[in-house]
């Protein structure tokens, strides 16, 4: 027998419930994921996703936090561009109480909203925006990598964290209603990962999560993938030195090409010789549905100039496209990947968020993996012209 085993089971309500088993230490991981993100913001109200998360800690869940850390646990909680995450990991004898829980909160909370909530945690979203992009150099990189990146409306360039004019006019009633849109159970996944048999664990997630009712209609917007602009842009900021940035459409990971992309990407970022960068960082996004992007951020050795980099960068693409890595880049770039996949995983919270990822985006079905061809690699055409979303130029204040 293997040491983690999974099984999954659908409530007649629709909630997903997959346990993964592993009873190698007496703690239990409870993670719930409701598909809903970024993309799924109205026009004008980016960061309503995000803002919603935080009030499922407010009203009658005000006391989540200390519970939670009253039974020995650790909570977590994240919005991505299609997901919202709620996570807590705990003694396995607190399984029914955190499961009891996380069910309470998500029958109570949607009508315990109040206007003061929203007020407190439109504060504490724009104080995160500031901390996460205003307070640190180059942090504005990424926002504006998707602003550029797609047509302006586009929700698939909206971040998580909203445009803080947006995030400001957002109300009690935009809150109340986009949580009674999304936060239904069909739709929903629920992962219990850790010291239980999925008998149990079904059992008691059925007994607390199977009276909510049933919902007939979807919960999210249909999925349309969005065309990339490819457009260019520079920005003046306090910087030690010019920076570039770019981002990449790569193909979904479900796409048998992917791992040959996801190669390519790593094998190009090696190749960027010490001379032209202090810092170099090849970064997949994987986004959910549809396709993957690829981030690149090279911050230029002094005296060097980010036109240089990105040259440098165009000239390595096309050396890999013309003849295949060697054996030994191969090797290495699939072992960074090995690496990543194993820091996901390794706790119980990151394996249960790895496999709410997986049931919801990719039916359960692990995307694919394994070994790589040399020469499929250099075929890929992910890394050409035509797949680069944004690129992007930041200078210094006293640049030329």
């Amino acid at each position: 027998m293997t040491s983690r085993g999974v099984h999954a089971e659908t409530l007649a309500n629709g909630l997903l419930v997959v346990v993964g088993e592993d009873r190698r230490i007496p703690v239990v991981s409870v993670h719930l994921a409701v598909p809903v993100g970024a993309r799924d913001d109205l026009s004008g109200r980016t960061g309503l996703a995000h803002l919603v998360e935080h009030l499922m800690f407010t009203g009658p869940a005000r006391s989540y936090a200390a519970d939670v850390q009253g039974s020995g646990g650790r909570f977590t909680a994240t919005t991505s561009f299609q997901r919202t995450s709620f996570g807590q990991t705990v003694p396995a004898g607190e399984l029914g109480t955190a499961l009891a829980r996380e069910a309470a909160r998500l029958t109570h909370v949607p009508s315990g909203v109040s206007a003061e909530d929203v007020v407190v945690q439109r504060s504490v979203v724009t104080n995160e925006r500031r901390q996460r992009y205003g307070s640190r150099p180059y942090g504005t990189a990424l926002a504006r990598l998707f602003g550029l990146a797609y047509l302006p409306g586009d929700p698939a360039g909206q971040l998580p964290l909203g445009l803080p004019d947006d995030v400001a006019g957002l109300t009690e009633t935009d809150c109340r209603e986009f949580l009674a849109r999304h936060y239904r159970p069909s739709g929903m996944v629920l992962v219990i990962a850790g010291d239980t048999d999925h008998e149990t664990a079904l059992d008691v997630a059925a007994r607390h999560f199977g009276l909510a009712p049933r919902t007939s209609a979807a919960s999210t917007l249909p999925f349309a993938e969005s065309d990339v602009t490819g457009a260019r842009g520079e920005w003046r900021e306090h910087v030690p030195a010019e920076g570039l940035f770019a981002m990449v459409r790569l193909p979904p990971e479900s796409d048998s090409r992917f791992p040959a992309a996801r190669a390519a990407v790593r094998i190009v970022e090696a190749r960027l010789p010490e001379r032209l960068v202090t810092q170099v960082r090849f970064r997949v996004l994987r986004l959910g549905r549809g396709s993957t992007m690829a981030t690149f951020r090279a911050i230029a050795a002094p005296g060097v100039r980010a036109a240089s980099v990105e040259e440098h960068l165009r000239r390595v693409i096309e050396d890999l496209a013309a003849a295949p890595p060697s054996a030994c880049e191969l090797a290495r770039a699939q072992a960074w990947e090995e690496r990543d996949r194993l820091d996901r995983t390794a706790t119980l919270a990151g394996w249960a968020d790895e496999m709410s990822r997986v049931a919801m985006f990719h039916g359960g079905r692990a995307p694919a993996s394994g070994p790589v061809e040399p020469e499929k690699v250099s075929a890929s055409e992910w890394l050409r012209d035509g797949m680069w979303a944004a690129t992007l130029h930041c200078l210094p204040d006293a640049a030329a």
